[in-house]
């Protein structure tokens, strides 16, 4: 008699085996095909097993850019020499306490996660906190400096006058050469020591903010008795003897919302953070002067909200590739951004001519734990005006400045005011580099910074690019861009005709002024577009498509599309296949994505510090701080997609059209493709919806508040003069008012 139970087990048994088979081989062949392809397992190895291609890059300005360009040099063959004004590196972000010396305020930290700002290379450890210090990201570039070997590559206290083509650069050459003019000062003695050397190329990362902050001029402002200075120059409260005086803040990008918040806080609420800890009793007016509102989203402690972005890079891609105006509808919690701007709307922040939130650089408030600013008007902490009266200025007397009140209007008498502190932006220059080849002088005519891709000169000469000079993403732009540019300096990318370079920043330009209100910004906001960041890791060769994943390391679509919302912003993934591939970079992947659920953040004071590879328990609600730290996390990302499927939808009829094709799979959404979605847009909205732009197609380089008759001042003594035969040399070195502000027309005639 047969035994039924011993045939079923027989009969099954085959099919188990093929089920076996199968998931076998599901294992096995992404694993085979990924070593197939394996290549070094990081930047250490890819350095040694790149050929030497005996050619020098000078490397201006050691901080975020200029250590990766450094990285990057080596890993390309190319042999860099690092030039450092200061006696140390960092630029800006190494707080000096000095305020004659330019730096970051002592409470800064980074407004975009810690994954964000992270070299592809050398991530940041996954135990530090999502938020980072100033401090911090300074021992981050310490630690890269000594990881590869860069300090002795590096001159300190060596100040670059002027940069010069040699050769012939209209041959086929390509390295015709650069003319590297230096000064070396002893740190010991102060002598100085005039050099110069030839390289090959030369790498300009002395960035957007290089060139020193600038401010206006209004009348009577010489007047003033009390300290003016520019953001740059402001340390904290103490230091400018500001503790229960009337500040008064002019203008509102994010050093604005910080700063203002900050002496809000401390003498509006007797507050150093917003933890309800009295400091200080003295109450003071803190001033908020802002001409045309803006938009200022309410962010919780950046620890909980970077933590919380769970983050598929497929989705965040797809919803970046829309244009602005569409995409104004659908990020975030669109409602509650609207709330959160009809608070500060009632004290008089409505944005200018009807601007939507996309139509300016993204400005964050309570990222590091302050009240925002939205709570601060409310209690009076902080009180708006709109604006100077510019034809007033300050008062005679200089103990005052007349204002308009929260709606616009002049208000009847002066302001009293103990200090000012200008918040009005930066102005990109290097002044040391030759004009014939690119204007980037401090007193050219406006703030354009005039190249293709935003890193490349538009002309014969060849070698020359520049770094992170435009608003971005720092740490990705400094990684994409240099290694871009050392790929075009190799003749490895290659490059269209300078008509074709010309007319692409051309289009560039007529999209960001279709977008974007404030004009004397407006050339330098390429950065802000996912899709630049995409074009250049497309032409590098490292842009994770879905083919080149599937064929190349089949393993690592997880870590590329559903770790993070960033896509190409984040670099790890640019390190995943093609070009600068680390076979490290998966688990570098692994273990941030980890930190993200279960990192341990009470340095930031956000509380999580469950760990389970620790055994560390679970904290307060039991779970992580990632947007799944609930089991419906699931039904509710498909609420909210359903939520942004309607708006789709609702905006389809209004005549708002979608970006169409399927993200990540070939070729990205070219950044140019993108960008003029934004010039039709801005067209129809004027022709259908009488709502008017910054749009002027073809529009010469404007300063915006110079064209109206306004002086700027330079913020610090580093503007170069211009000698003969058309080269540059460094700048005196002269007095500044009230120790901290030099006229730049007095001191550009004194220099002529």
């Amino acid at each position: 008699m047969r035994d039924d139970n011993r045939s079923a087990d027989t009969m099954t048994a085959p099919g188990n085996g093929v089920v076996a088979a199968l998931v076998s081989a599901a294992k096995w062949l992404p694993n085979r095909v990924s070593k197939m392809h394996a290549g070094p397992a990081d930047l250490e190895q890819l350095i040694a097993q790149t050929p030497k291609r005996n050619r020098r890059c000078a490397v201006i300005g050691i901080a975020i850019s200029g250590v990766q360009s450094m990285k990057n040099c080596l890993a390309e063959g190319f042999e860099p020499v690092g030039f450092e004004a200061d006696s140390d590196i960092g630029g800006l972000w190494r707080y000096r306490d000095d305020p004659k010396f330019p730096s970051v305020y002592r409470s800064t930290h980074i407004d975009s996660d810690r994954d964000t700002n992270s070299f592809g290379d050398y991530p940041w450890d996954p135990n530090k906190p999502l938020l980072i210090h100033n401090t911090e990201l300074i021992r981050y570039l310490r630690e890269n400096i000594e990881k590869f070997g860069l300090m002795d590559r590096i001159k300190l206290n060596t100040r670059v006058s002027l940069v010069s083509p040699v050769g012939d650069h209209n041959g086929d050459e390509l390295y015709p050469g650069w003319e590297v003019h230096y000064t070396h000062t002893d740190p010991q003695t102060g002598k100085k020591t005039d050099a110069m050397e030839i390289f090959d190329c030369v790498l300009v990362c002395s960035g957007r903010h290089g060139g020193g902050g600038f401010i206006p001029q209004y009348p009577n402002q010489e007047k003033f008795k009390g300290p003016i200075m520019h953001s740059s120059q402001y340390k904290y409260a103490e230091k400018h003897n500001m503790v229960g005086k009337c500040v008064a803040v002019v203008g509102i990008g994010n050093s604005g919302a910080d700063i203002v918040t900050e002496l809000g806080m401390l003498n509006g609420g007797g507050m150093r953070k917003g933890d309800g800890e009295i400091v200080n009793d003295k109450r003071s007016d803190t001033l908020l002067i802002a001409r045309s509102g803006g938009w200022v989203a309410r962010a919780p402690h950046l620890e909980v909200g970077a933590g919380m972005v769970a983050g598929e890079a497929i989705v965040g891609d797809f919803i970046n590739r829309q244009p602005w105006f569409l995409r104004d509808t659908v990020q975030g919690d669109s409602d509650q951004v609207d709330a959160n701007q009809a608070q500060l709307n009632r004290h008089g922040m409505t944005p200018g001519l009807g601007h939507r939130r996309s139509q300016q650089h993204p400005i964050i408030s309570g990222l590091a734990g302050q009240v925002w600013l939205g709570d601060q008007l409310d209690d009076g902490w902080v009180k708006m005006h709109r604006g100077f009266n510019t034809e007033k200025g300050f008062s005679e007397d200089g103990t005052g400045i007349w204002l308009n009140d929260k709606d616009g209007n002049p208000m009847a008498e002066p302001t009293p005011v103990d200090a000012v502190v200008y918040a009005t932006g930066y102005r990109q220059q290097a002044g040391f580099i030759d004009p014939k080849v690119v204007d980037m002088r401090f007193e050219r005519e406006g703030n354009d910074v005039p190249l293709y891709k935003s890193c490349l000169p538009i002309s014969q000469y060849k070698g020359l690019g520049f770094v992170n000079f435009i608003q971005g993403f720092t740490f990705p732009c400094g990684e994409l861009q240099s290694r871009y540019l050392l790929k075009v300096f190799a003749g490895e990318c290659k490059l269209p005709s300078l008509e074709v370079q010309y007319d692409d920043m051309e289009a560039n330009r007529n999209a960001v002024n279709a977008q974007f209100i404030d004009r004397s910004q407006l050339r330098v906001l390429n950065g802000n577009f996912l899709q630049y960041y995409q074009d250049l890791a497309y032409e590098i060769g490292c842009y994770p498509t879905f083919w080149k994943l599937l064929t190349e390391r089949p393993t690592a679509i997880w870590h590329a599309y559903f770790v993070f919302t960033m896509g190409s912003i984040t670099q790890l993934t640019n390190r995943l296949v093609g070009d600068g591939r680390l076979e490290n970079a998966e688990r570098w992947i692994e273990e941030a994505y980890e930190s993200r659920h279960f990192g341990e953040y009470q340095e930031a004071g956000a509380g999580y510090d469950h760990n389970f590879r620790k055994g560390l328990p679970k904290n307060k609600d039991g779970l992580g701080p990632l947007n799944r730290r609930n089991k419906f996390w699931l039904w509710d990302s498909m609420k909210a997609w359903n939520k942004f499927y309607w708006r789709q939808r609702k905006r389809s009829k209004q005549g708002y059209k979608s970006a169409k094709g399927l993200p990540m799979i070939g070729r990205p959404q070219e950044a140019r493709v993108h960008l003029e979605q934004n010039v039709a847009f801005a067209k129809e909205d004027a022709e259908l919806r009488g709502i008017t732009h910054s749009l002027e197609l073809n529009a010469p380089v404007k300063d915006g508040f110079q064209d109206a008759g306004g002086a700027i001042t330079h913020a610090f003594a580093t503007v170069a003069k211009t000698v003969a035969g058309g080269g540059l040399a460094e700048a005196d070195l002269t007095g500044l008012k009230n120790e901290q502000v030099q006229d730049f027309d007095a001191a550009a005639s004194e220099q002529r």
